[in-house]
């Protein structure tokens, strides 16, 4: 080994001066102004020799490499950004100061938590803003105004707060605006006007892009939301989707209805989970069965997909709504739910006799939890 380190180093153009079992003397040539200590001397021998020629204690394991938790936060900010403009959004940089009369007009937001600006140059830029829809849907506001109609713009910024007990509270969000059709009109297609669940995918596609799945889904009450969901994780809530409150649109003189949704990225950093575990696509086939349903008109379908995601339902994969009814051929205060639901077994091929008992203990929880009606 020693002489296999000697004919390394007399390759490098090293000089050997002195050598003995612990120590060596060596001259570096000139021209390797890296080479300054004995750990640069070492890795020169490594790179020619090869780590992985290096012997391993049969104890070692990656058990004992301490993990490195900073998130790189910047990294994720710019792949979300370039991921949402490559779906057709619009980033936007709004000013962080704004008008008192959001804060004022809004009942969410009080006037006294208001970081004023001591030289303020006009009461239009006269404090910081306590949400980033106090300037953003001044920009929407601005383009609506220059028949720029189909707009998606979302924002990384932050908000400012003055807090009762003293000092101030800071915290980056990013919001996301929809308004107008969701495509440019073309001869093969037609367009629509956007919606609630245009936005809510959006959404979803974020979080998921983040390997974060929200363990609820719960309507909320807003002066900024005229209706909505709260997506929780951790038991935190970490992003709001729905619809721009009509009051709240008019402040900023807009007359179109504008989907908002607002998520908190300190929230993300906290949950983003960069390893995900990867499982091959199972090789047995996924099995289609739909169901409708009568249930009461305040019955959410979120409560549904709880029930049928739960663990003892382990063949259902996956539960979708693509029908809801309310109308004279139902009774007041009901409404009726079209589903459907995928099945699958990732070690045999389904059954009828699986598919059914499943179903029906499905159908036997929705009676028993929701009151359920089952249509034929």
């Amino acid at each position: 080994a020693m002489e296999e380190v000697s004919r390394i180093l007399e390759a490098l153009d090293f000089t050997i001066k002195a050598q003995d079992p612990l120590q060596w003397e060596l001259e570096v040539p000139t021209y390797r102004v890296d080479v300054t200590r004995e750990a640069d001397v070492i890795e020169e021998v490594l790179r020619i020799y090869g780590l992985d020629q290096v012997p391993m204690d049969p104890h070692n394991s990656t058990d004992y490499l301490a993990e490195f938790p900073v998130v790189d936060g910047d990294g994720l900010r710019k792949s979300l950004s370039q991921n949402l403009v490559g779906n057709g959004w619009s980033e936007i940089m709004t000013n962080s100061l704004c008008k008192p009369l959001y804060a004022e007009k809004l009942g969410d937001f009080h006037p006294e938590e208001n970081v004023e600006i001591l030289n303020k140059l006009s009461e239009d830029l006269a404090v910081l803003r306590q949400h980033l829809a106090f300037t953003g849907i001044e920009s929407l506001a601005y383009n609506l105004a220059h028949r720029q109609e189909n707009l998606k713009f979302f924002e990384f910024g932050k908000t400012y707060r003055k807090q009762p007990e003293g000092g101030y509270k800071e915290e980056e969000m990013l919001v996301l605006y929809l308004t107008g059709m969701l495509q440019e009109e073309h001869w093969s297609s037609k367009s629509r006007p956007v919606s609630y669940h245009d936005l809510y995918g959006v959404v979803l596609m974020v979080l998921d892009s983040l390997h974060i799945k929200p363990s609820e889904k719960n309507s909320f009450q807003s002066s900024l939301y005229g209706y909505g969901l709260e997506l929780v994780v951790q038991q935190q809530a970490i992003a709001k989707i729905g619809l721009l409150h009509p009051a709240a649109a008019k402040l900023a003189g807009i007359k179109n209805e504008v989907f908002m949704a607002e998520i908190v990225w300190g929230q993300i950093l906290e949950n983003y989970k960069a390893n995900t575990r990867i499982e091959a696509v199972s090789k047995f086939p996924e099995v289609r069965r739909d169901l409708s349903l009568v249930v009461d008109e305040s019955i959410s379908f979120h409560q549904i997909a709880t029930l049928a995601s739960h663990p003892s339902f382990g063949l259902i994969q996956q539960t979708a709504v693509f029908d809801v009814y309310q109308g004279d051929k139902l009774q007041e205060g009901k409404k009726a739910y079209a589903l459907s639901f995928i099945l699958q077994d990732d070690k045999k091929t389904l059954t009828d006799k699986d598919i059914d008992r499943t179903m029906q203990r499905l159908i036997d929880l929705f009676e028993k939890e929701l009151g359920a009606v089952i249509r034929k």
